[in-house]
């Protein structure tokens, strides 16, 4: 039988943003490939483990992420010591399974792991350091980029650390894969969120566009008002922004635009109409760390994809997008776009290119990778 454990940095279900949904599709490919997991997850803000999740895993720890000022008096970034619950340690120690870390967020106790000799893994999602840096460039408040200018400056020491602690770092992008290597690490590129995916596109013409994302995060907010900023004014087709939270400052910005409207919190049931109606997703980011786990849903229910370079560095997925980096010519491209039907045929090339796309990231050669030892 095998058994692994995995620390998650959040609880991952309802999968309703790119972390959580990255987390939940492994535990479900996992279960579904006669992986029993150990899932650790840290409990804040007011997602609880439910049934649903449970029902995927073999068993679920619990423990409580400790937030607050005097976390940040350390050298450990303050997402690494806000996860230190020494429960986790002892029921880490309690068997000799391999261990998985979704996120650089839960090695606070790797290095004990690693002196104990314990098989180690770590999924990044992200270079975190060069995230949190692109944070700080975007935020206004001098509080809050200083914040991120020293989570940056210590997430660049850490990983440095504990890289090598590892057998392999698993990570979602080959940039990000690149620089964990350039650090010393075993690497590969493993992003479950594309390959497989059945197309459910409906043909012919969307009457709005839209904009997908977590309207609470800084990053998201500041790109979607760059994009109205260009486009709102100079085109009469309605632009709809859905997602979670969308902050205040959102909210009010949309409400200067008549053709702009802001749908909160849909329902998955909800987003997936919306996407499947739109005629054109835009997709513009700023930050290119990472990878937009959305990705997986524009691609399966989405008509045409306008999105610049940094939403999306891979270049197989760009080939399946329309790319351009310059802001000021997405009017007349949209523009032309509204006059296009997407037919069966692009279906047809877009279902195509997903089959055709790497099996680098295949789940199976991942198990045997976490078992080998």
């Amino acid at each position: 039988m095998k058994v692994l454990h995995i620390v998650s940095f959040d609880v991952p279900y309802p999968p309703d943003y790119g972390g959580a949904s990255a987390v939940h599709q492994l535990l479900a490919l996992l279960q579904n490939n006669g992986v029993h997991v150990i899932l650790h997850v840290y409990t804040y803000r007011d997602r609880k483990v439910t049934d649903a999740l449970k029902e995927i895993c073999f068993r679920v720890f619990e423990y409580k992420r400790e937030l607050g000022l005097s976390k940040q008096l350390s050298s450990l970034p303050y997402i690494v010591n806000t996860r230190n619950a020494p429960e986790l340690l002892e029921n880490l120690l309690a068997d000799h399974y391999p261990i998985l870390f979704e996120g650089i967020h839960t090695t606070k106790y790797l290095p004990q792991l690693f002196k104990a000799k314990r098989n180690l893994y770590l999924r990044a999602h992200n270079n975190e350091a060069a995230y949190y840096a692109g944070l700080a460039k975007l935020e206004s408040s001098f509080v809050k980029s200083l914040y991120f200018k020293l989570e940056s400056f210590r997430l660049k020491n850490y990983e440095n650390t504990i890289v090598n602690m590892v057998r392999k770092v698993f990570c979602f992008t080959k940039k990000d894969a690149d620089t964990f290597a350039s650090l010393g690490a075993d690497t590969m590129v493993f992003n479950p969120n594309i390959i497989d995916i059945k197309l459910n596109i409906k043909e012919g013409q969307g009457t709005y566009l839209l904009i997908h994302a977590n309207l609470s995060i800084n990053d998201n907010v500041h790109s979607s008002l760059e994009v109205l900023k260009n486009i709102a004014n100079n085109i009469k087709v309605k632009i709809i922004l859905a997602g979670k939270n969308p902050t205040k400052l959102l909210i009010k910005e949309c409400s200067k635009y008549a053709n702009v409207e802001i749908i909160a919190n849909p329902t998955d049931i909800e987003l997936i109409t919306l996407i499947q109606n739109a005629h054109v997703q835009l997709c513009y980011s700023e930050i290119s760390e990472g990878f937009k786990i959305r990705m997986r849903s524009l691609l399966k229910y989405g008509r045409y994809i306008l999105a610049n370079e940094a939403f999306c560095e891979d270049k197989s997925i760009q080939e399946m997008l329309i790319v351009e980096n310059d802001l000021s010519k997405w009017s007349g491209m949209i523009i032309e776009l509204m006059q296009k039907s997407f037919e069966l045929k692009d279906i047809k090339s877009r279902q195509d290119q997903i089959n055709l796309m790497p099996m680098a990231n295949n789940i199976k050669d991942v198990i045997n990778i976490l078992f080998e030892a």
